[in-house]
């Protein structure tokens, strides 16, 4: 079974053995923050990440768990991918200021 895109972030960020005690989850920091992940995130997702700089995943804004993964994607990504340059500024600008809700969504609201 093939999975969502942003399902393929999240399992990828929060692997399942994230939680099973602290000695994994202070690995799992050290792979987070000190660059362990670096070199799967820039072959993995950097199509992703440029994907979401076009706005052609401005839909995962609309539920938490895709959103969880966008702000993953625009925000810990672009850091790793333009690490040293001002590039993923820019994409932080954009969780800033998210799209509006789709015409489904506002419609279905709206009743």
């Amino acid at each position: 079974m093939k999975t969502q895109p942003f399902e393929d972030v999240l399992h990828f960020w929060f692997p399942q053995s994230f939680d099973q005690d602290q000695a994994t989850l202070v690995c799992q920091f050290h792979w987070w923050f000190r660059g362990g992940g670096n070199a799967d995130i820039i072959q993995q997702f950097s199509p992703l990440l440029e994907q979401g700089i076009r706005g052609e995943l401005d839909d995962w804004s609309y539920e938490p768990r895709s959103r969880q993964a966008l702000i993953i994607v625009l925000d810990q990504f672009s850091r790793t991918i333009h690490q040293g340059t001002a590039q993923h500024l820019l994409k932080i600008q954009k969780l800033a200021h998210p799209a509006p809700p789709s015409p489904k969504k506002s419609a279905a609201l709206s009743r």
